[in-house]
């Protein structure tokens, strides 16, 4: 799906009304990366809120492992959860999280590798804390959708991209695609992808 669009260009197809969000993404497996953002502004009377750039947005990172941490990431959701249930007016808490896809992979020699299965286990506890917390809404996302939409360079244009930690990146990939794709949100992000990538925005590609 191609999010590249000629600036000012009229979007006929029903974008994202601004209200507040509290959104965390989730990379499970050895070590489970997370990403969160949260737009919550000043209460408003007689106008309705406007989200005008980047910085508005809080955006947090980090990630929990590489030793077992059922436990850890159950009281993680539960923290996040619990700030909406003890804030006034805070926007419920939205889970992204990425879904299971079975691969093997083959070496060289033909030789089969170890399939790594613990992130299943993990995606199972977050699907439990949804079902246990009715107001969390959750969403899954695969791998490749994610990849495919949100390139590295587009996360180091946002100044989101963290050295050195895959998961947590990830984590971060699967939040903007949710952002972008499912929310309908364009600007401020799409907008700074436009004025910062590398490349020509032609009719083929918009």
């Amino acid at each position: 799906m191609a999010m590249n669009r000629v600036p000012n260009a009229r979007d006929t197809r029903r974008l994202w009304t601004p209200k507040p969000f509290h959104i965390v993404s989730l990379d499970p497996g050895g070590v489970t990366g997370w990403s969160e953002a949260i737009w919550w502004p000043e209460p408003f009377t007689s106008a309705p809120p406007k989200l005008y750039s980047l910085e508005q947005i809080k955006f947090n990172v980090g990630g929990i492992g590489p030793h077992e941490h059922h436990q850890e990431l159950w009281e993680f959701l539960e923290k996040k959860h619990r700030w909406w249930e003890i804030a006034e007016e805070a926007p419920p808490l939205v889970l992204v999280c990425e879904s299971f896809e079975f691969r093997q992979h083959i070496t060289s020699t033909h030789a089969k590798t170890k399939v790594e299965l613990i992130s299943k286990e993990y995606i199972g506890l977050v699907k439990l804390f949804a079902a246990q917390y009715p107001q969390v809404e959750l969403f899954f996302q695969t791998a490749s959708a994610a990849k495919t939409l949100i390139s590295d360079e587009k996360i180091k244009v946002l100044n989101l991209w963290t050295p050195g930690k895959k998961d947590t990146n990830d984590a971060m990939r699967h939040l903007l695609r949710h952002m972008v794709v499912t929310m309908r949100m364009r600007s401020p992000i799409t907008d700074r992808w436009i004025e910062s990538l590398p490349y020509k925005i032609t009719r083929r590609n918009r």
